[in-house]
């Protein structure tokens, strides 16, 4: 199996499990990313010089190789994740993120096996397409179709065209739409 499809699969669920996470545990929910994100910067500065247990392992099995630190797409997810926590309500938060794994996995996946125009830098049609439907997709099941589109719209354009990582900047952005829309 291709690394890049198995790093979208563990992104595509792990996402979902994060974002599942911040419903359940709302009250906390700041607090605990605060406190994943202090622990993830130790281990990814131990891990730069350490074989560090799990971590080392999953590190070279995931890790794009041009990561800045060991752990930088983790990191940033959650970086991300908090940034929403601070503005906007824990509901809004979920739906972005579960946007974020969704939108990032299937324009990636989608992308690099079906896409052949180039749109910016390495993004694709087909990926672009592939992840505004599948968060398109996702969101009208669970709001309503003006929020579903605008919200798709915007991680798309996030996506494709942020000049910083898309795990940190995708997040607040949706969360700001969905927040003036719902």
């Amino acid at each position: 199996m291709d690394r890049e499809f198995k790093r979208n699969v563990v992104h595509l669920i792990f996402g979902t499990v994060v974002a599942v996470s911040v419903l359940i545990f709302s009250s906390t929910a700041l607090l605990s990313t605060g406190i994943i994100i202090i622990a993830g910067l130790v281990i990814a500065k131990l891990c730069e010089k350490h074989e560090v247990f799990i971590f080392s392992y999953l590190l070279k099995q995931m890790e794009r190789e041009n990561a800045l630190i060991p752990g930088q797409g983790v990191l940033s997810f959650f970086i991300g994740a908090f940034i929403s926590l601070l503005f906007f309500p824990v509901h809004i938060v979920f739906y972005s993120i579960l946007i974020l794994a969704f939108l990032d996995s299937f324009s990636t996946v989608f992308g690099k096996a079906f896409g052949r125009i180039r749109i910016y830098k390495r993004k694709t049609v087909i990926g672009t397409a592939s992840g505004f439907l599948s968060a398109f997709l996702l969101m009208i099941l669970l709001t309503n179709v003006k929020a579903a589109f605008f919200s798709s719209l915007a991680a798309s354009l996030v996506e494709l065209f942020s000049p910083f990582d898309d795990n940190v900047v995708l997040p607040p952005v949706v969360s700001l739409v969905l927040y003036l829309l719902l």
